[in-house]
């Protein structure tokens, strides 16, 4: 018989026949870049213009909004997810059975809401430091590297953003939260059961909300087990 015969019991010359056809399927057809051009100069996101040639030989004029620093740190030249932002799962209490959480004003909601204490990591700040930078500068509270328990890593392609997660230890029970001037106004100890109530309340993240249901039970098992 001269059709190639199952993967298991292929012959060499079979196997290098359909080899080559499983690489000519994964060589897919791309678009070419010529130009990236930074528009913008801000702080914490900004936006670049992509001039490319699509698939289809036709001129392609895009925008992409990246907390990218500049070109060469874009995703599109490492080709690398690199983690921008950390957030910090605080358990506080005796039994260890409350989350801390901050309330912040968004001016792209114009209004407030409840989130887990997280922010931004600075250029060439360890992800680890600007965990704990964060959690003083949103909290007041001093925590170390050596209290932090990393957890997940999430890509969020919607927000182009990379989140690296960590669990966090607060040990004093009269522990006392200093809120952010300007930026916090507010802050809840809350129970596991109440939080999982308002995660799914409009006074609460959005995309935080999206986080917490998809890494739930590792979080719920990470804390059980602390």
């Amino acid at each position: 018989m001269s059709a190639c015969r199952p993967y298991h019991h292929m012959a060499a010359g079979c196997f290098t026949k359909m080899h080559g056809i499983l690489h000519a399927e994964k060589r897919k057809p791309m678009g070419k870049i010529h130009n990236v051009e930074k528009m913008t100069d801000n702080r914490f996101v900004n936006l670049y213009h992509v001039d490319a040639t699509s698939i289809h030989n036709t001129p392609v004029s895009y925008y992409v909004a990246s907390r990218a620093k500049d070109v060469p740190s874009l995703k599109l030249k490492t080709g690398r997810n690199d983690p921008d932002g950390v957030i910090i799962y605080s358990i506080y209490g005796e039994k260890r059975d409350k989350v801390v959480l901050v309330r912040q004003y968004r001016y792209t909601l114009g209004g407030y809401i409840y989130e887990f204490p997280a922010g931004l990591v600075e250029p060439n700040e360890d992800f680890h430091e600007g965990a704990v930078r964060e959690m003083y500068e949103e909290t007041g509270l001093k925590c170390t590297t050596s209290n932090l328990n990393a957890l997940y890593v999430h890509t969020d392609n919607k927000r182009r953003a990379v989140y690296f997660s960590f669990i966090h230890i607060i040990p004093n029970e009269s522990v006392r939260i200093k809120l952010q001037p300007n930026e916090t106004d507010d802050y809840r100890f809350i129970s596991f059961e109440e939080f999982d109530k308002l995660a799914e309340t409009a006074e609460f993240s959005v995309s935080e909300s999206e986080r917490y249901q998809l890494y739930r039970d590792m979080i719920k098992n990470n804390f059980e087990k602390i």
